[in-house]
């Protein structure tokens, strides 16, 4: 058998290795619902909240975390989702059923990076907020303005001059993706703030939209305001309500993406 000199045999590894990886592409964007009121997975449990886990360029944010701690952690199993992975929390804002069941996170895992709106204010609806943070020691960041939390992992910063809001961007290569809590700023407004941040279209906005008492005349013109702002696809549910969920569909057709706890999208990266 020819024998082949040992630095011969490295680049050889290297190229087979490297064709490997380039076989196997980045790993995909995973977004699974742990927390809503409305239902895609019989195995888990409903309730009115919100809370996704987000797997996105090599890092995994548990965004929001909805408000009873045993509903959110029998989901979690039910799902099989491990929290312990989690790089950071991101909090959208402060009500309780987006943030009361930061607790039961916190005993699985802290000393991670939670980052919330600009919205501490000693008032009843934080409170248990508060004091699970403060229980477990943690200083959370405060996000006034847009930042980058991780490499294409983007926060809107603090955004409403009523209730006080983040949301989340991811920046793919075919545009951004937004996950929004309840967008009591409007979610036309969280989308121009995306875009004017990153100057891209929306590949595809998922959350709750808060269009729940809304007149269909509205609903129908924030529609609309949605297409003009290059919104291409739509996931709504939590706080939409099901007229506008219903008028969003019809609008978007074949590219409106149905939620519910435990539905899980899966993204390429391109």
């Amino acid at each position: 058998m020819k024998k082949y000199p040992s630095f011969v045999l490295a680049v050889l590894f290297i190229l087979f290795l490297g064709r490997g990886l380039l076989c196997l592409g980045p790993l995909p964007i995973e977004i699974t619902i742990l927390y809503d009121n409305r239902p895609s997975d019989s195995a888990c449990v409903t309730d009115w909240g919100f809370s996704c886990f987000i797997k996105a360029f090599e890092k995994t944010i548990l965004f929001d975390v909805g408000e009873k701690e045993d509903v959110f952690l029998k989901n979690v199993k039910a799902l099989n989702v491990d929290l312990k992975a989690a790089d950071a929390v991101v909090i959208s804002h402060l009500h309780p059923d987006h943030a009361n069941a930061i607790g039961a996170f916190l005993n699985l895992k802290s000393g991670l990076p939670i980052y919330v709106p600009d919205d501490l204010n000693p008032e009843p609806r934080t409170q248990r907020f508060r004091d699970e943070i403060q229980k477990a020691g943690i200083a959370p960041t405060v996000v006034k303005a847009p930042t980058e939390i991780f490499p294409h992992v983007f926060l809107t910063g603090t955004m409403g001059l009523g209730i006080k809001e983040q949301s989340l961007i991811l920046d793919t290569d075919s545009g951004l993706v937004i996950v929004t809590g309840c967008s009591h700023q409007g979610v036309v407004a969280v989308v121009q703030r995306a875009r004017s941040m990153l100057k891209k279209d929306i590949r595809l906005l998922l959350g709750g939209f808060h269009l729940l008492d809304y007149k269909e005349a509205v609903i129908k013109n924030i529609i609309e305001k949605l297409k003009e702002n290059g919104v291409r696809q739509v996931g709504a549910t939590h706080c939409t309500g099901e007229t506008a969920i219903r008028m969003i569909k019809d609008a978007y057709g074949e590219k409106f993406v149905d939620l519910g706890v435990g539905r899980k999208i899966v993204l390429d990266r391109f």
